[in-house]
């Protein structure tokens, strides 16, 4: 329990109706979420008004509502936060991380932004770290995860505040001394992060992805900037100097710089891909020999950013380079499921990729290490509800880099599969379409 008095602390308040002197037993902002003595935090949403479930969070046992405006119904046992407007989202990160303690001022946060990439670098460094001895959490698209034995589902790549420091908090509970986090564009705009201290920030890569929200690439860009903008001084940033949005995004970055780089000159870290097949990958990271169980060109790029991540932070480069090498695929991350008992049969890699860069990007990477004689057929889908523009690029990359392509359905949400399909295969024209 926490006087609401301290969950104020940074808080615009313009008003309150009630005592702020009580105990407050939970924090959401989803009134089916609300039990006994919890704060509900009334959000105008994008979709929805949370003002319009006010009445629904008294039900279930709020005592305290935190809103941009008063409702008409006033219950005498109830406590009315009256906030000044702010950005969508902020007063609930903020409050959120005064009900935790604000517990990212007591653990390493590293966070990873960029469109692809995120997921893969998240559990390089959780299981690098992990094999270097130390307890680390994760906060990841896949699960999040505190040590080695707790596991617990996402709905998000980054989640909402209170999960976000909820999850910090038992980290720091149980021993871990690092956090490293997904941070997508998506939170960053709705100021999911907002309040927490970050050890460090990483930009892995910046192509079309999320239109749907961001509308332009601009916009777009301008979201992920803000993370490196908010950096505190005592922190360090991370770019990929490979990316065309390298400079961009560190323009007002005030704190400690860093680089690495495949292709590019003059950067702080460096790799060079020495062998690459569907069994292993061997690289070249500064003047530190690896040898991976990940494949594929975009993991060198992975491996690469998890190993500028521990050069950064002082860690010895002959323990990293071992870890390195202990660390097996990511799940869904060019996954490869191979016949059982060594028995012939085709290699199957699965791998999430979901936007037109990475889409290329994998099936380029399997294009350079499959034997001549094998065929390449690719099962691809594309989400429901998400940006339409991106449909007929995926497709036409898919058909251009393997010998055969299936499209299907790819979590479809509430729109029909028939018209995805249809968005895919428009531009088509010059190859042999068939329906089913």
């Amino acid at each position: 329990m926490v006087l609401l008095r301290r969950l104020l602390v940074d808080i615009d308040v313009e008003d309150v109706i009630g005592d702020i002197d009580i105990d407050v037993e939970g924090i959401t902002c989803d009134s089916r979420e609300v039990k006994h003595n919890f704060i509900f935090i009334a959000i105008p949403g994008y979709r929805v008004d949370g003002h319009s479930y006010i009445e629904t969070a008294i039900e279930n046992g709020s005592s305290v509502i935190a809103c941009e405006k008063f409702p008409n119904n006033i219950h005498d046992s109830v406590t009315y936060v009256l906030i000044k407007k702010a950005p969508y989202g902020f007063a609930f990160a903020i409050i959120s991380s005064n009900f935790y303690g604000n517990p990212s001022k007591e653990i390493k946060i590293i966070g990873i932004t960029g469109t692809n990439g995120k997921t893969s670098t998240v559990h390089i460094l959780h299981r690098m770290f992990t094999t270097m001895g130390f307890k680390v959490g994760m906060i990841s698209t896949i699960h999040n995860q505190i040590g080695t034995d707790e596991v617990y589902a996402t709905n998000y790549t980054t989640p909402l505040p209170n999960v976000i420091n909820k999850l910090l908090r038992r980290m720091i509970d149980k021993g871990c001394s690092h956090c490293f986090m997904e941070v997508s564009s998506h939170s960053i705009v709705e100021h999911r992060i907002s309040g927490l201290h970050f050890t460090g920030s990483v930009f892995t890569n910046l192509t079309h992805d999320h239109l749907d929200f961001h509308k332009t690439m601009d916009e777009y860009a301008k979201a992920k900037q803000i993370l490196f903008n908010e950096m505190p001084s005592s922190g360090f940033a991370l770019y990929n100097k490979d990316s065309e949005y390298s400079d961009f995004m560190m323009k007002n970055c005030k704190c400690r710089i860093f680089s690495y780089a495949i292709h590019s000159d003059n950067a702080t870290f460096t790799g060079e891909i020495l062998e690459n097949n569907i069994n292993r990958m061997k690289l070249k990271l500064n003047e530190h020999i690896v040898n991976s169980k990940l494949i594929g060109t975009y993991n060198a790029y992975n491996i690469l950013t998890a190993f500028s991540v521990a050069m950064v932070m002082g860690y010895d480069p002959a323990a990293v380079s071992d870890a390195i090498s202990s660390v097996d695929c990511v799940k869904g991350r060019m996954e490869i499921i191979r016949p059982l008992n060594g028995h012939e049969g085709p290699i199957v890699i699965v791998d999430y990729a979901h936007s037109p860069d990475s889409i290329r990007k994998v099936l380029q990477g399997i294009n350079d290490i499959k034997p001549a004689k094998c065929r390449l057929i690719t099962v691809l889908g594309c989400g429901g509800d998400r940006d339409r523009f991106k449909r007929p690029i995926m497709a036409q990359i898919a058909v251009e880099l393997s010998d055969f392509v299936v499209f299907t359905e790819d979590n479809s949400r509430m729109e029909d599969i028939n018209d995805i399909i249809k968005d895919m295969v428009i531009g088509l024209t010059e190859y042999e379409v068939k329906t089913k």
